[in-house]
């Protein structure tokens, strides 16, 4: 988007009052040189309580890994 000097920005992050497990994520961009009205946009993100999150390790591409002493290297194939 091109825009001028004048360009002013809002995001705002809430919980929807309605249901607690939709986050709504609202952006409005402002410029009364570049824009005839202000552009706004909103996305809307569901939480799933009874979701696990597993942590992921991508070891297997570890090209530079660190040794106990803090120094990193490359691995030789």
């Amino acid at each position: 988007m091109k825009h001028s000097d004048k360009l002013h920005l809002t995001e705002r992050i809430h919980l929807d009052k309605a249901d607690p497990d939709t986050l709504v994520d609202e952006l409005t961009a402002e410029d009364p040189v570049a824009l005839a009205k202000p552009w706004m946009h909103s996305f809307t993100y569901k939480r799933s309580r009874d979701w696990t999150l597993l942590e992921f390790i991508c070891a297997e591409n570890d090209r530079n890994p660190v040794d106990a002493s803090g120094d990193t290297g490359f691995k030789k194939e």
